[in-house]
């Protein structure tokens, strides 16, 4: 006869992580606090791309950085100042 399972134990488990969105934030904000540092050492744009890559931080869409993202970005961080 099969063991009878309390009623915790038959409960589904219920994993509890951070979702893609939250993660890729968070790397966001990182990489962007480098990118501006790097920015205001006068580091060419594609450079701080290709950094920012090597490094493996991801856009806020999880995306690798590109010369193009890194403009829009910087663009907002500094109007946002």
């Amino acid at each position: 006869m099969p063991e009878k399972k309390t009623k915790a134990e038959s409960l589904p488990q219920i994993i509890i992580s951070r979702s893609k969105k939250e993660k890729y934030n968070e790397q966001f904000a990182e990489a962007m606090k480098l990118a501006m540092e790097m920015n205001n050492m006068d580091k060419k744009k594609k450079n701080i791309a290709n950094s920012l890559n090597e490094l493996g931080f991801k856009t806020r869409t999880g995306k690798s950085w590109s010369l193009s993202i890194l403009n829009i970005e910087l663009k907002k961080c500094i109007k946002g100042d």
